[in-house]
């Protein structure tokens, strides 16, 4: 069973995890609805997690280094 990392519970808003990748609200849900980013309902909100937020940065820096 995978352990979960203290550091890995950290969960954003829609709001904050837009504000930390530069990108606008509308475009991080596209990001969400695509498949792009981790996410979940949680209330009324949208939640990503730490590790979602790192795993997509990893993923947008391996592409990079591709090119």
């Amino acid at each position: 069973m995978n352990e979960i990392q203290t550091d890995d519970l950290q969960c954003y808003t829609l709001a904050e995890a837009a504000e930390k990748l530069q990108v606008s609200n509308s475009t991080l849900l596209r990001f969400i609805n695509e498949g792009k980013i981790r996410a979940f309902k949680s209330g009324h909100g949208w939640r990503i997690s730490r590790a979602a937020l790192n795993d997509y940065i990893a993923a947008q820096e391996s592409k990079a280094r591709k090119k």
